[in-house]
């Protein structure tokens, strides 16, 4: 009696778990998305909540700012209140906000750049080109400063002592 108790509410939790995860699926498309559904997995379920929470704790990074746009389900940004209201909405409880609404991503900013008002190309000079003065040469152009090389290049030159 008691293992089949045991295997009933074992039966009944998991049930409640995924009967939660899978509350409210997104039809959300490239262009839109879901409120609540801060992790972008296309539905709202406590994972949500988590990660507002750990994003607020700064155990986690929102480099894009997606989860922090997803997760801010009144409008008044990222707060304890946006995953409260998370847990509120998957438990069935009353919630104010439009936790589960579609909602069209903002269209991206484009900062206006100054054109340039005048050409910046420069015009050729018809000035002519100078040949070289000087003929080259193979010889040096400066003496050697050390003693002259041996044939041998393991060889160290002999340098008197005085």
């Amino acid at each position: 009696m008691k293992k089949l108790l045991a295997v009933l509410l074992a039966t009944a939790a998991l049930a409640s778990v995924f009967a939660v995860s899978f509350h409210a699926e997104s039809s959300a498309g490239a262009d839109s998305y879901m409120v609540g559904d801060a992790d972008g997995d296309g539905a709202i379920t406590i994972m949500d909540a988590t990660a507002i929470q750990r994003l607020l704790a700064g155990f986690i990074e929102d480099s894009d700012s997606m989860i922090a746009l997803r997760g801010d389900s009144d409008g008044n940004g990222l707060d304890i209140m946006d995953a409260t209201a998370i847990q509120r909405y998957l438990a069935e409880l009353t919630v104010s906000v439009p936790i589960g609404t579609i909602v069209e991503l903002p269209a991206p900013t484009v900062e206006p750049t100054d054109a340039p008002t005048e050409a910046t190309t420069i015009a050729p000079t018809d000035a002519p080109t100078e040949a070289p003065t000087d003929v080259p040469t193979d010889a040096p152009t400066q003496a050697p400063t050390s003693p002259m090389p041996t044939s041998d290049p393991n060889e160290l030159p002999f340098i008197p002592v005085g």
